[in-house]
């Protein structure tokens, strides 16, 4: 078998065999570095794909979210429709105007007596509707107001100081004229 070229340029004197081991550790060394420096380039590019991923992990994660967002807020509408659908109260003779304010504007809708006597003491509510107002009774207002506050128009709410006098009130038998002048 034929001797290397080192081996052959030691023979002939050309090299000396510490200037070949000095060569051999030359290349080792070179070799060592290289293969390192391709594992580096190896490791950093797997390190940026895996950066990568993680970033589209998180924009899919943020888009879901958004998406998820959307849907909620079409099915709370669609349970405001379903509510308000299924709960108008019908006008009746629409004999009397009941005014109200909405958006600083004040607004009139024509019902009948009765109604616009519960629309006054709280038991109806007006809701805006798929069609424009709409009357409904005073708990189906408040469910409407839990998935969606702007969507109640008029709520009137009971208070305390409104509620009808007790028995043991001694002028309780007496009415008060209307006419009466402080």
């Amino acid at each position: 078998m034929a001797n290397s070229l080192q081996d052959q340029l030691r023979k002939s004197g050309l090299v000396s065999s510490q200037k070949a081991k000095q060569a051999n550790a030359q290349k080792r060394k070179t070799n060592k570095q290289v293969r390192g420096g391709v594992e580096d380039e190896a490791a950093s590019r797997r390190a940026t794909l895996a950066q990568e991923a993680a970033a589209q992990v998180e924009r899919d994660r943020a888009l879901n979210k958004e998406k998820q967002q959307a849907a909620d807020e079409r099915a709370i509408a669609a349970q405001i429709v379903q509510l308000v659908a299924m709960n108008t109260v019908d006008r009746g003779d629409e004999s009397v105007s009941f005014n109200y304010t909405e958006d600083g504007k004040i607004r009139s809708v024509h019902v009948s007596e009765t109604l616009r006597d519960a629309l006054v003491r709280g038991q109806l509510a007006l809701v805006r509707g798929e069609s424009g107002t709409a009357i409904v009774p005073a708990g189906v207002a408040r469910k409407v107001a839990l998935r969606d506050a702007s969507c109640v128009i008029l709520l009137n709410e009971i208070t305390s100081a409104e509620t009808p006098l007790e028995s043991d009130d001694p002028y309780g038998e007496f009415e008060v004229p209307d006419d009466l002048m402080w």
